[in-house]
């Protein structure tokens, strides 16, 4: 059944564009307070009594009353006889209804090509492997495919997995008492892409109890689970009947299907995983006979790999190692385990035994695969060949004293979400008794979410943006050779000669005018980073001769030279000089000046390590080898980390020296 039609003037439930744009500006971009929006409005009034007009709303009540609606709070259950103590106390559970947000999702147009309706097994179409990607892919939802099809009531129907997660967060350490337990909901139809983008395919729908005291009472403890489990079991209410009798949906591509939900899998880290399956501390959570709930206990990459075996044992081994050795080794610090992966193993190396550098290879190598977005048959194969070597290389600290692929439930998208679904609502919110001006300000800003992709769906938010550059001189020598000879293999794409080999006679002359800039954005699929609905992850490529009036910055680059090989061996790496454009018979060409480098080894990664190792390129006469590529030619930016050697780095080198200093 088609989508119905909406006429482009209807900005329901706003009066127009410019009053649905002013409550987005105040509400969700700039995040103003009452006070700032009365006071504003009423200056906005004020320059309209003449024209006998007003502004869009009256004060913060009108702007809230159109874009919101008002929730309460829901008391705990306790014992009829011999209540503790503890247990006379209320606790306040806030939530939204599950049911409507998850209604909201499966129409969101912006997932009508990211969605999958049905269970499905998937094979490569080179090796014929099985493989498993997004969550519809997994046996677990084949499975419950198979269980649907027995039902004469419900064969045929849509499954809506129901994805559940919570996470404990503080949002304030300094004036302390602001620790909330807020509970996420998604659905397992849309692809891993959408959910890891963090956009709203990740929906806060409630805030549990939180329970401090009387932790080490075993009685206490029960009684946690009860109140978890309750709390769960009510806010899910509304939703339960249609986990057996189906019901008629809306999805993102305008047509109806018929659905029936059931429980997926619970986003959790270890802490979480037991109080959800009821079991004391050191127990696998997803080994215990006789129950199901243990199923939908998800692997955990943040915390089981990233937090736990690498930053809590393996680094911790390391640090302790070097510290008995007496190097003067200090670990690095900072809240990004992530970032501490990718510069640690070369900045041991030279200061450990080697096995411990092959632990560590191993390690990361297994982190990696796992870390893909699609999971093979050979994948799994690697997986296990790393998980063996680790094992195996591991011995040297003793000696010195499945839901498609996981990255699609890992625990980091429920706390990356904390940010925008917590923290900031919390700021926002008069600090006192703020549970419900949260989950207040989170459907306000889910209502204006909604309404710009209705809006923006039917055209009616289209606009254009100019952005340019001045002109600026360029001080890189033969910079109009290279010029030349980068226009001829432009204009002679066929041409197999090297440009070196190309006299400059041959080659198409420009003396026109440049522009220059100083970044560039490069948008690339990575759907196991941080990306949009899409797998498309985008960042910023710096060639700056002055950064944050400090010092000069110029980004390294990885640059595609041979599109038919795969990983490094069809890439080369460049040091870009700067980026500028220019226009050459009517066709404008954005390029870029870079300083080229080799790969060593025998263009092959270091057996120890695992690392590609690449050093600065020189021509005969000892100057930088140097070029001009088409822009197009950048695949994304290059983060090289130096080899640092066994010798103690000088306290007075600075970070953006890395490059010319190694």
């Amino acid at each position: 059944m088609p989508p119905p039609s909406k006429s482009p003037d209807d900005w329901t439930p706003y009066r127009d564009r410019v009053e649905f744009e002013t409550a987005k500006f105040l509400y969700t971009c700039n995040q103003m307070s009452a006070g700032d929006i009365n006071v504003l409005l009423d200056l906005w009034a004020a320059t309209l009594l003449k024209h006998n007009d007003k502004p869009p709303f009256a004060d913060c009540r009108d702007l809230h009353k159109t874009i919101d609606s008002t929730l309460g709070p829901v008391h705990g259950e306790k014992p009829e006889h011999n209540v503790p103590l503890w247990m006379g106390q209320s606790h306040d559970i806030w939530y939204r209804d599950p049911h409507e947000v998850i209604w909201n999702m499966l129409a969101n147009p912006d997932y009508a090509t990211e969605m999958d309706y049905q269970p499905y097994h998937e094979f490569s179409t080179d090796s014929n492997e099985c493989q498993w990607q997004d969550f519809m892919s997994s046996d677990w939802a084949w499975n419950q495919g198979d269980i649907i099809s027995k039902d004469p009531d419900t064969t045929g129907l849509t499954f809506v997995p129901v994805i559940l997660g919570s996470d404990k967060t503080t949002v304030s350490v300094a004036i302390g008492a602001n620790d909330y337990y807020p509970l996420y909901v998604s659905i397992g139809n849309v692809c891993n892409n959408v959910r890891r983008a963090h956009c709203d395919a990740v929906a806060i729908i409630g805030f549990l109890a939180m329970q401090k005291e009387h932790a080490s009472c075993p009685k206490y403890r029960k009684y946690c689970w009860q109140l978890f489990h309750s709390s769960i079991s009510k806010i899910l209410t509304n939703l339960r009947p249609s986990m057996t009798k189906p019901e008629v949906v809306r999805f993102g591509d305008g047509h109806y299907w018929c659905v029936i939900y059931g429980l997926g899998p619970y986003i959790a880290d270890y802490e979480e995983q037991v109080l959800l399956v009821c079991i004391v501390r050191s127990w696998c959570p997803r080994y215990v006979p006789s129950t199901d709930i243990h199923e939908l206990i998800t692997l955990d990459l943040l915390h089981q790999l990233i937090k736990g075996t690498f930053k809590d044992h393996l680094v911790e081994w390391v640090g302790t190692y070097l510290h008995h050795v007496r190097r003067g080794f200090k670990q690095w610090t900072g809240d990004d385990s992530k970032a501490l992966m990718k510069v640690y193993l070369p900045a041991i190396e030279g200061h450990v035994p080697m096995d411990v550098v092959r632990t560590f290879h191993a390690f990361l190598e297994f982190c990696y695969l796992v870390w893909c977005n699609i999971i093979m048959e050979s994948t799994l194969v690697q997986i296990q060949d790393a998980l063996n070597r680790f094992h195996h290389y591991r011995k040297i600290f003793e000696s010195m004293g499945v839901f498609g692929a996981p990255n699609g439930l890992c625990s980091s998208i429920t706390k990356t979400k904390h940010i925008k679904a917590v923290k900031e609502p919390w700021r926002r919110s008069s600090r006192y008794k703020a549970l419900g001006q949260m989950l207040v300000t989170n459907q306000r800003l889910d209502k204006l979410a909604a309404s710009h992709i209705d809006f923006k769906s039917h055209g009616m938010l289209n606009g254009t943006s100019v952005a340019g550059n001045d002109e600026e001189e360029l001080t890189i020598p033969h910079l109009y050779n290279l010029l030349h000879r980068f226009l001829f293999e432009q204009v002679n794409p066929d041409d197999q000669r090297s440009p070196s080999e190309v006299p400059l006679a041959s080659c198409p002359q420009f003396d026109g005018k440049i522009q220059v800039f100083n970044s560039a954005s490069s948008t690339f699929y990575a759907p196991s980073d941080r990306s949009g609905i899409g797998g498309m992850h985008q960042e910023h490529i710096c060639a700056c001769p002055l950064w944050r009036n400090e010092a000069p910055r110029y980004d390294c680059v990885f640059v595609n030279t041979d599109a038919g090989v795969k990983g490094m061996r069809g890439m080369d790496i460049a040091r870009v000089m700067c980026f500028f454009s220019l226009m050459f018979k009517a066709v404008s060409y954005p390029c870029t000046v870079v300083h080229w480098f080799n790969k060593a080894d025998d263009d092959r990664p270091d057996k120890d390590t695992g690392m590609w190792i690449a050093q600065p390129s020189y021509d005969i006469d000892h100057s930088p080898s140097v070029g001009i590529i088409h822009i197009d030619s950048i695949y994304r930016a290059a983060h090289l980390i130096p080899i640092y050697g066994t010798h103690a780095i000088p306290q007075n080198l600075k970070h953006y020296d890395s490059y010319d200093a190694f």
